[in-house]
């Protein structure tokens, strides 16, 4: 049973797969967890249960509820499950080319002075160490944890991430050429 679904509509697909849930439930979710890695918008998340429903890969049930409007909860059907089962074991992990604003202004930089460079890593440097200190007590109240071991990995990963762009930035401040001259050359090469 190939298909050729996007990797959003098999990330969608695992978030249902843990519990059922609506489109709004789905959302908040995926901006807790996996957001952090897969960013999915509310238009996405709605547009692929749309399509996992039309592929018999979810079902949705309308739920009505006294105090709010009615909504519409999601869960994997086995036919759903056999198409994660089979990406997930699936060849391919995605490419791991990076595509970062950051990057594209550090190739460039020899147009700045070094104190606007400075002042770009600053910024990233307080992004990197935002993101350690929101990852770090994720990664230690999970260890441990057997029901949690692949949460903590993929928080673990961030954690790492973090930690690596961290040392980067010490590494590029403290190598940043001493002459405009020298900076402009290291670019040519």
């Amino acid at each position: 049973m190939e298909r050729a679904l996007p990797a959003t509509s098999y990330a969608v697909l695992g978030m249902i797969s843990l519990a059922p849930m609506s489109g709004y439930e789905l959302a908040l979710r995926v901006d807790r967890t996996i957001a952090n890695f897969w960013q999915i918008s509310k238009s996405q998340v709605y547009g692929e249960l749309s399509r996992l429903e039309e592929l018999g890969l979810v079902l949705g049930t309308d739920v009505e509820q006294s105090r709010r409007p009615d909504k519409r909860t999601y869960e994997v059907t086995a036919s759903g499950s056999e198409a994660l089962d089979e990406w997930l074991v699936g060849p391919g992990h995605g490419s791991r080319r990076l595509r970062s604003g950051l990057l594209l202004k550090v190739f460039f930089a020899h147009r700045m002075t070094q104190e606007r460079f400075s002042e770009l890593l600053v910024g990233y440097r307080a992004e990197a160490e935002a993101e350690r200190d929101h990852l770090a007590p994720i990664v230690e109240s999970l260890a441990g944890s057997s029901d949690a071991y692949f949460t903590r990995a993929t928080a673990l990963y961030g954690l790492r991430q973090a930690e690596a762009s961290l040392a980067w930035i010490g590494e590029v401040e403290a190598s940043y050429p001493k002459s405009s001259s020298a900076r402009k050359r290291s670019n040519r090469s």
